[in-house]
């Protein structure tokens, strides 16, 4: 799943807040690591997080919990737009 956002650079420092009380609440599981925010190069402003699950049922199980609503309405709060998510499935992860 990944999240695309329009946030102000200024506010990346709420964002790292944000993540670090959903991480608290969700208990810090290490099985799904999070690589947080990737700024967007072609798109200043944008940013984007990929967060990456063992199979799709961690990731439903995930989307269900109580933290993520609580979360989701925080990023919200501090973004321009609405936060974008897709889920994806890694076809093929190959080192170049």
């Amino acid at each position: 799943m990944s999240r695309s956002s329009s946030s102000a650079p200024n506010r990346v420092a709420e964002y790292d807040r944000i993540q670090d009380r959903f991480a608290e609440a969700i208990g810090g599981r290490p099985d799904h690591p999070v690589v947080d925010p990737a700024a967007d190069r072609d798109r200043p402003g944008r940013y984007v997080a990929v967060v990456e699950f063992p199979g799709f049922p961690e990731a439903m199980a995930n989307s269900g919990h109580a933290a993520t609503g609580t979360f989701l309405a925080e990023l919200r709060a501090i973004c321009e737009g609405e936060p974008e998510f897709r889920n994806l499935d890694v076809r093929q992860a190959r080192p170049y």
